[in-house]
């Protein structure tokens, strides 16, 4: 019985360090660019990524910040470009 309440705390203690938002939404950087997901989030002169693959990452940019504001009941202001 001791050997399972063990275990059932060790297993506990692995989910509470377990991070969904990072999992789903992993925010980094490779080089020059900021990456979400991995994909790039923008190009230089020096590199030119795909616009697919820009367009992905804001794509899940857009994605978090939709789930953020459902979870945490929060309102975005969509202003387009102004």
């Amino acid at each position: 019985m001791i050997v399972q309440i063990e275990a059932a705390d060790a297993q506990l203690e692995a989910l509470r360090r377990t991070s969904v938002w990072n999992d789903v939404f992993h925010i980094w950087h490779t080089n020059a660019f900021g990456t979400i997901g991995g994909f790039r989030l923008g190009r230089t002169a020096a590199e030119a990524v795909p616009w697919q693959e820009i367009n992905a990452a804001w794509g899940h940019a857009v994605l978090l910040l939709h789930t953020l504001a459902q979870v945490r009941v929060l309102h975005l202001l969509l202003a387009g470009s102004q």
